[in-house]
């Protein structure tokens, strides 16, 4: 009974770990194994450029933005049916690298924080060493560019208010906003 239960977490966490895989959304410095399957010269190590594309033989350049993994080995495979019979695809994200928010201002150390798994402000301040003497508790704002997935210009970036008071004290956790790639938080 015991192994069964332990064989149905493991199977809940790779489900849920699958899933995430799907969902993430590629960013510009992540960095993807590109491998189809028996073709050992279309296996390539990229790294999603700062305008958001890759570049892969037969392909040629893929814009990324907003593309999950999974959405990317469906877009070459499409693409490499010209010239192959049923392409077999895996495309393996091995750095996030460019899911990075950025903390400026009052904090310790401030600078680039690289978001492994899903970050709100309170642990991306606590990685940048937390709040100097001088910082503005409840002055700290989030700046959050528009949605990269169609974004046109026209649309500008927005403030998010962070009360960190509230947050330390635990009464009011609202403004502890899950973090988003791209993000600036902002400690004056």
């Amino acid at each position: 009974m015991f192994w069964r239960r332990v064989g149905m977490l493991w199977m809940v966490l790779a489900m849920d770990a699958a899933f995430a895989a799907d969902v993430y959304e590629l960013n510009p410095g992540d960095e993807l194994v590109v491998h189809v399957w028996n073709e050992d010269t279309l296996q390539r190590e990229v790294q999603v450029l700062p305008d958001g594309s890759i570049s892969f033989p037969l392909v040629g350049n893929i814009n990324t933005l907003g593309l999950s993994a999974a959405e990317l080995e469906t877009h070459i495979t499409n693409k490499l049916k010209e010239y192959l019979a049923d392409p077999v695809v895996n495309v393996t994200v091995t750095s996030v690298a460019g899911n990075v928010a950025y903390v400026v201002g009052q904090v310790n150390s401030p600078g680039p924080v690289v978001m492994k798994q899903t970050m709100t402000v309170m642990q991306a301040l606590a990685m940048a060493g937390g709040l100097t003497a001088y910082a503005s508790n409840n002055g700290i704002r989030i700046i959050r560019r528009p949605d990269s997935k169609g974004a046109g210009s026209a649309i500008k970036e927005v403030s998010l208010k962070v009360r960190y008071s509230d947050l330390q004290k635990g009464d009011d956790l609202s403004t502890n906003h899950v973090l988003s790639s791209g993000d600036v938080i902002v400690v004056p």
